[in-house]
């Protein structure tokens, strides 16, 4: 037996997994301080855009490392859901997730076209405390915000769905581990409040169930990112709809 074989793969499962909450854990960090920041004023006019930026190199590096950590553990990728699939359980899961998209642009399609719908929805997105610190200004910062839209889709589920519910699930039920991923998912988005994160677990439900439903991150990366992108969309068209942005450039 190699020292490799003997020391590393057994355990690098389950130091990605650690490795990930204590990432988890700096970034809830630092967005509770942007956030006491923000109450007080102390935010630069930069700092939206930079945080997108920022949340970008974060994910894409997490993703990175549970990779990583799942590869040296000696697994296949598709254990992780990076796989087709195939059935009629995958085959449902694409079903559910096109009709979710497909509700979700028709509601996009009334802000495009709807004048007094546009505006009602502006007036709550304005209020919504639980979109303080991630809500672009600028069309500048709505296209930013685009680009953590993608990067969440991938990232995140990859993390968060795949390596966790596996690296847990190694220790624990499957049951407990998707309850234990999604539970650290959820408080990743603490930064929203009990509002925010109310909304976050519901979602949280979703994606999870339609990837133990389907056994492929593939149908749930799609739908996060088209939750996200539209979401952005919707920042960027109320913008451009009441004039509040600034120069692109």
């Amino acid at each position: 037996m190699t020292l490799f074989t003997d020391l590393v793969q057994p355990y690098a499962a389950e130091a990605g997994a650690l490795l990930v909450v204590i990432m988890s854990v700096g970034i809830m960090i630092q967005d509770h301080d942007a956030r006491k920041r923000q109450a007080e004023g102390r935010l630069p006019e930069t700092w939206r855009h930079d945080s997108y930026f920022r949340t970008i190199r974060q994910l894409w590096l997490m993703a990175a490392l549970a990779l990583l950590a799942w590869a040296l553990s000696g697994n296949s990728l598709a254990e992780i859901g990076l796989t087709l699939g195939s059935g009629w359980r995958m085959a449902a899961s694409w079903i559910i997730v096109g009709l979710i998209l497909a509700l979700m642009v028709l509601d996009f399609m009334r802000l495009v076209f709807g004048r007094a719908y546009r505006e009602q929805a502006f007036a709550q997105f304005e209020k919504a405390p639980e979109l303080d610190l991630i809500r672009p200004r600028t069309i500048r910062e709505g296209r930013a915000f685009q680009g953590v839209a993608i990067t969440a889709g991938i990232t995140e589920e990859i993390v968060y769905r795949g390596f966790m519910i596996a690296a847990l699930g190694s220790v624990i039920p499957v049951w407990a581990a998707a309850i234990a991923a999604g539970a650290l998912f959820v408080a990743l988005h603490a930064y929203q409040g009990g509002l925010g994160m109310l909304k976050v677990t519901g979602i949280t439900l979703v994606l999870t169930g339609l990837y133990l439903l389907g056994g492929s991150l593939f149908p749930v990366i799609v739908l996060h990112i088209g939750v996200d992108l539209l979401a952005g969309g919707a920042f960027i068209l109320m913008l451009k709809s009441r004039g509040t942005a600034q120069a692109t450039t």
